[in-house]
């Protein structure tokens, strides 16, 4: 018979006496049920996911997500970042406050930086921002940004997955004080800054090299008040992919599973459990709800006929 484990969301059979041919037909009567209540409960998850989680783009960028994104300005929202037509220069100039670890005050910090940029040609011919939550890899994201790259056929495009408020991190850190399974407001503020500036860059003809650059003034200030390297990372991972490889994206369960085999994550650390749960499933662990359910009112996140589901979940 079938049997509902709450702790693995998922059917478990449970073995009964009976005929060798009976059991024949019932264990391919348990496969198509299991299949198809597999295939609902996924659905559910994707959903539930993605009703909760929310983009920084409006509050990063100061305007509706419809026209949140504008890579060909010449300066961005709030200055984040500047380009000098005449030098060729990209200028960053963002800055980030807040409590640091080890430390108890909240404290503030710059990334001023400048890239001469050596291509002369925009490198993303097209994009188009969707605000529509998605679940992907077991992963809920608050929208993507549909590339086309330079000298690429129009129809030739690929999706790069924004970070948002609720998002889950698989490689996050449970009791993490700033790092832990769930993406707070402040680590997506952040990340979706410095996705903007790295896109706008990009869109501005720079290299591999000098994006690379640019992504890694901000390394000190993600490790110093945010920890979320990985995600930082993957992010990096998902421009160069598409704008620059012209590939589609790495998945981010590859991608955290790839950190924990060369070490950068310990698997075997109470910190890091929930990512081996969710790599053995790809499906976001208990330990993600729980997060929600301590940050969040419920209430105010989970859509009524989700609560039940969402519970289910813990």
């Amino acid at each position: 018979m079938l049997s509902w484990n709450k702790k693995s969301n998922d059917f478990t059979l449970v073995k009964t006496h009976t005929h060798t041919r009976s059991y024949y037909f019932s264990a391919i009567q348990i496969i198509i049920v299991s299949v198809a209540a597999s295939r609902v409960h996924l659905r559910c998850v994707q959903r539930t996911m993605a009703s909760i989680v929310r983009s920084e783009l409006v509050d990063v960028l100061g305007t509706t997500p419809a026209n949140a994104l504008d890579l060909s300005r010449t300066e961005g929202p709030n200055k984040i970042f500047s380009v000098n037509g005449e030098s060729r220069e990209f200028h960053v100039n963002y800055s980030e406050q807040g409590v640091a670890y080890g430390e108890t005050e909240k404290t503030s910090v710059s990334v001023v930086h400048a890239v001469k940029l050596s291509g002369g040609e925009r490198r993303i011919a097209a994009y188009n921002l969707s605000a529509a939550p998605v679940e992907r890899w077991g992963i809920n994201f608050p929208g993507v940004l549909q590339l086309t790259v330079a000298g690429s056929d129009a129809a030739d495009s690929s999706q790069i997955y924004l970070p948002g408020v609720r998002m889950y991190d698989p490689t996050g850190r449970t009791g993490d004080a700033h790092a832990s399974e769930r993406v707070g407001p402040s680590c997506a503020a952040f990340q979706t800054a410095v996705t903007v500036i790295e896109l706008a860059a990009a869109y501005h003809g720079a290299s591999l090299q000098e994006l690379r650059e640019v992504h890694e003034s901000f390394r000190s200030c993600v490790v110093r008040y945010h920890g979320r390297v990985g995600l930082f990372d993957w992010m990096f991972q998902q421009i160069e992919d598409v704008v620059y490889s012209k590939k589609a994206v790495t998945p981010f369960s590859d991608f955290a599973r790839v950190m924990v085999d060369e070490g950068k994550l310990d698997g075997s650390s109470d910190e890091s459990e929930h990512t081996m749960v969710y790599l053995s499933k790809l499906v976001a662990p208990p330990a993600y709800y729980r997060k929600v359910k301590a940050k969040d009112n419920v209430d105010d996140v989970v859509r009524p006929e989700d609560r039940a589901k969402f519970d289910s979940f813990l």
